[in-house]
């Protein structure tokens, strides 16, 4: 039985389930006020700099809709292509 519901579950929709589920968690994370303290740096041949504090909140919503983007393109490209 696990194996016919694996078999129709499409990546697509599962990734858009994801997206969802997460950027509603960031929504709450935004609501709670939390945030993350420390920094990234980035560096390379085009870019340099550092990403310093923000909202871990903010954060998963923008990795969400990275998300929701590249599988609306990865779809897009399939029907027309």
């Amino acid at each position: 039985m696990l194996d016919k519901i694996l078999s129709k579950i499409n990546t697509n929709s599962a990734s858009l389930f994801i997206a969802f589920v997460m950027s509603i968690s960031g929504i709450y994370m935004c609501f709670q006020k939390l945030s993350h303290d420390g920094y990234i740096d980035i560096k390379s041949a085009v870019v340099s700099g550092r990403l310093e504090t923000g909202s871990v909140g903010l954060l998963v919503i923008f990795i969400s809709s990275i998300i929701v983007i590249s599988v609306l393109r990865k779809g897009v490209k399939q029907t027309t292509g």
